[in-house]
């Protein structure tokens, strides 16, 4: 780039830089997506600038400032399913290179309900591990079947909600393990309780794969 185009840049750099601040001002987010691409596109032109490092931390502090401003955004879009404010969150978060933060908000979002509930039966000692796991895997299951076909509408695939049910399964506390151990120390046969929790985890595992075929079906 030549000295003159670089100085160009370098102007449109800062009108940029101050648009931003003033749609930050006015609570613009969309203009704030809008100035913040530019930013990023303008830094490219000037990555042989001296001062190239001082401007990419200016924009890594804005995109950090937006992407606090959005998150709480998008957080309820996916709780309330608000289709509108969710695919104008995930366009705006995706103009500013943080697309990562989507598909973790809604694991987080939809995981810590469930995993509340989880916690709630598995500490609950008039339950038994087997209405436990009912109850946990009904749950488990509608979730799944809810945001499978929802998610479409947002991402324009379902591959958020895999990592979702990896969440629920994964992240429980007390784990599976340590309540299969806790259930047989109080089962008086514990030869049949292992029977029946695995029959309960296989029964829940081929379910999911019908209902995952059926969802399917009605969405393509």
């Amino acid at each position: 780039i030549d000295t003159t185009s670089a100085l160009q840049e370098a102007d449109n750099w800062t009108t940029l830089s101050d648009d931003t601040d003033a749609a930050f001002q006015a609570g613009d987010l969309k203009t704030v997506a809008s100035k913040l691409l530019g930013m990023q596109r303008s830094l490219l032109v000037l990555s042989d600038s001296a001062d190239y490092e001082e401007r990419h931390a200016r924009l890594i502090l804005l995109q950090g400032k937006f992407e606090m401003l959005v998150i709480p955004r998008l957080e309820q879009a996916f709780s309330a399913h608000n289709l509108e404010l969710a695919k104008e969150s995930v366009v705006m978060l995706k103009d500013v290179s943080k697309e990562s933060q989507v598909v973790e908000c809604f694991v987080r979002t939809h995981s810590s309900r469930l995993l509340g509930e989880w916690s709630t039966l598995s500490n609950d000692s008039k339950l038994k591990l087997t209405d436990v796991l009912t109850t946990y895997y009904e749950l488990v299951t509608r979730l799944v079947l809810q945001e499978k076909e929802w998610c479409v509408g947002v991402f324009y695939d379902d591959s958020c909600v895999r990592q979702l049910l990896v969440k629920v399964l994964d992240s429980r506390a007390p784990s599976l393990a340590d309540s299969i151990r806790s259930e047989l120390g109080r089962s008086s046969d514990q030869l049949q309780c292992i029977v029946q929790l695995f029959q309960q985890t296989d029964n829940f595992a081929d379910n999911l794969q019908i209902n995952d075929a059926l969802a399917s079906n009605a969405i393509f």
